[in-house]
C-alpha cells in the first residue's frame, strides 16, 4: 500500500496577524513579505515556511532597516482631514504673504527650513513645503484668479469702473500692470489689480489693444467702462489739448464708440509745476544740489574736514543728499540738508581748493541762501499735497 499524499497548506490570516509585514501571496499557497518584497511558498510548511524565512540572515537585516526608519506615511499628508486643510491654509497664507509685502519668491528657500527647524513641535510646519516653485504655481493658478474672479463678482454690483496703467521696467522688459477702479458704499474707492504682462513696446496702439482686449477677455462688460487713467504723457493723451488720434485715450474711446473721461496724474502735475517754477529762477538750485553732492560723495577726505567745520560751529553733521529728476519727493530732503549744513559748508568752500567754480560763484553771492530758502519753502507746499494725493485714502 502507498503512502498517503500530503495535504498542501494554505494562507492563513492569523500569521499577518502575527507579522504585520507578512501579508497574502499572488495564491492561496504564497505569502508575501513586505519587507523583503518578495513572495515565499507556505505550501509544505505552512507557518514554519513563514518563520524561516524570518529567520535569515537576508530578512534581519532589512528588517533593521526598517525598524530604524519612520514610515512614509509619517511625512505624507492625509487627504480630507484637519491637518491637511491647516497646512493648505498655512501654504496659502505663506504665498499671499510673500505678494502683499513685495518679497522675492527666493526667499521661501529658506524660510520653510528654518519654519520647520525653529518650530520642531508644530506637524504644521514639517510638512508644509511651500518653496519657491510651489508658492509661485499657487499664486498664478490659484490666487491669482480667485482675485480676479472676485473683483469680476464686484463689478456685477457696480454701475460703473475706470482702468488705468503705466510702462515700468524690468530690465529690458516693459511691465504693464492693468489697475480697475470702481466705487462701493461699503468700502468706497477700491484699486485693485486686474493684470500684470510685459508687452513688446509701448505705443498707443499696443496700450490700448492691451487694455481692451484683457477686459474682453476676462468678459468683464464694457459698457460699465467711463474713464481712462494714466500719466499726462502725449502716448496717454495727446498733449495738454488732448488732441489727436495716435494716444491712448483716443483709441480707447474710438474702440468703445463713445466718450468716456481722461483723468491724467494729479502728483505728476504738482511735480512738473514746482520743477517748471524753478526753472525760471536766475540760479537752478537742483544743478547746485547734485555739484554739492558729487563734491563729497567718494571724498573721505572732503567727508571728514566738513566734519570739522560742523563740529567747530556746533552743528551735527549729516550726510548730504542727492537729487533725481524723476523722483518727485527727492529734491525738498536734499535743499533741507543743505540749508542745515548751510554754515559749514559755505565756511568749508571759502577755504577749499580746486573748487568747482559753480558752487564757489554760487557760495560767494550774498543772497545765495535766500534762493535755498525760497524753494524749499515752495517745495515744502507741493510736498504736503503730493503725499495728500499719493495717499492711499484720501481724508
Amino acid at each position: 500500500m502507498s503512502a498517503a499524499k500530503k495535504r498542501k497548506c494554505h494562507f492563513l490570516d492569523e500569521y499577518t496577524k502575527e507579522w504585520s509585514f507578512i501579508k497574502k501571496g499572488r495564491t492561496d499557497e504564497e505569502a508575501l513579505c513586505v519587507i523583503c518584497n518578495c513572495f515565499l511558498s507556505v505550501t509544505h510548511g505552512g507557518k514554519a515556511d513563514v518563520k524561516h524565512h524570518i529567520s535569515t540572515t537576508n530578512h534581519k537585516k532589512k528588517f533593521a532597516v526598517v525598524s530604524t526608519s519612520s514610515p512614509i506615511s509619517k511625512f505624507m499628508i492625509k487627504q480630507d482631514t484637519q491637518e491637511e486643510l491647516l497646512i493648505t491654509a498655512a501654504e496659502l497664507t505663506t504665498a499671499y504673504k510673500v505678494v502683499k509685502h513685495h518679497q522675492s519668491f527666493s526667499s521661501l528657500d529658506c524660510i520653510v527650513k528654518l519654519n520647520a527647524m525653529m518650530y520642531s513641535d508644530s506637524k504644521i510646519a514639517a510638512k508644509q513645503s511651500t518653496a519657491r516653485t510651489k508658492a509661485t504655481a499657487i499664486v498664478k493658478n490659484i490666487l491669482a484668479p480667485h482675485s480676479v474672479s472676485e473683483i469680476k463678482k464686484k463689478l456685477q454690483e457696480v454701475s460703473y469702473y475706470g482702468i488705468g496703467t503705466d510702462a515700468s521696467n524690468h530690465k529690458a522688459q516693459k511691465m504693464f500692470p492693468l489697475i480697475i477702479q470702481y466705487f462701493t458704499e461699503q468700502d468706497g474707492i477700491q484699486h485693485k489689480l486686474l493684470k500684470f504682462d510685459s508687452l513688446k513696446n509701448e505705443t498707443s496702439e499696443t496700450i490700448s489693444k492691451y487694455c481692451i482686449d484683457t477686459l474682453r477677455q476676462l468678459q468683464i462688460p464694457l459698457d460699465k467702462l467711463i474713464d481712462f487713467c494714466g500719466d499726462n504723457t502725449n502716448t496717454n493723451f495727446g498733449g495738454l489739448q488732448r488732441r489727436g488720434q495716435c494716444n491712448v485715450f483716443h483709441k480707447i474711446k474710438e474702440d468703445l464708440g463713445r466718450p468716456i473721461e481722461g483723468i491724467g496724474c494729479p502728483a505728476h502735475i504738482l511735480h512738473n509745476t514746482i520743477s517748471s517754477a524753478s526753472g525760471i529762477l536766475s540760479v537752478d538750485v537742483e544743478v547746485i544740489v547734485l555739484k554739492i553732492f558729487n563734491y563729497f560723495a567718494i571724498y573721505t577726505v572732503r567727508t571728514e574736514k566738513l566734519k570739522e567745520f560742523c563740529s567747530f560751529v556746533d552743528i551735527n553733521y549729516q550726510t548730504l543728499l542727492s537729487h533725481s529728476r524723476t523722483r518727485w519727493l527727492s529734491l525738498m530732503p536734499a535743499v533741507e540738508r543743505n540749508l542745515k549744513l548751510w554754515t559749514p559748508l559755505k565756511n568749508f568752500f571759502d577755504s577749499a581748493e580746486r573748487v568747482p567754480k559753480i558752487i564757489l560763484d554760487f557760495f560767494k553771492s550774498p543772497i545765495s541762501e535766500i534762493y535755498f530758502l525760497f524753494l524749499h519753502s515752495n517745495l515744502n507746499l507741493f510736498e504736503k499735497n503730493i503725499k495728500s494725493v499719493k495717499r492711499t485714502k484720501c481724508q
